[in-house]
């Protein structure tokens, strides 16, 4: 009886909701590398970008991360109370932005996005 009820939830619950879009996410456990950076964007929103240190395990390098946020609150809470060196979890987005340089070649940068 108990497994019964188990699948039917199962079941409505993948049938019920609609379609969702396709979004890629990612978590960092690690520390501040630098002291944030405020900068205000070309339509007049403040944001901030910061790196952030983050190790596996001792016998593994560290590897460096760029995140950049772009909410209100959160850039008030990173410049007033995060500074360099301090543990932070971040939940970022994954997007990745097409440009092309200077001599014409096209490239690409993968950005993580804070997410609230």
């Amino acid at each position: 009886m108990f497994r019964n009820s188990v699948a039917q939830i199962s079941k409505r619950s993948f049938t019920s909701s609609g379609a969702r879009s396709y979004f890629a996410k990612a978590q960092f456990l690690g520390r501040i590398g630098a002291d944030i950076e405020e900068s205000v964007s070309a339509n007049g929103k403040r944001y901030v970008r910061y790196p952030i240190a983050v190790q596996t395990n001792k016998d593994y390098p560290v590897n460096w991360f760029n995140i950049v946020a772009f909410s209100e609150k959160q850039v008030d809470f990173l410049t007033n109370y995060v500074k360099k060196g301090s543990l932070v979890h971040v939940d970022a987005a994954i997007t990745q932005d097409s440009y092309e340089r200077e001599d014409g070649s096209k490239a690409s940068n993968i950005a993580f996005v804070q997410s609230m």
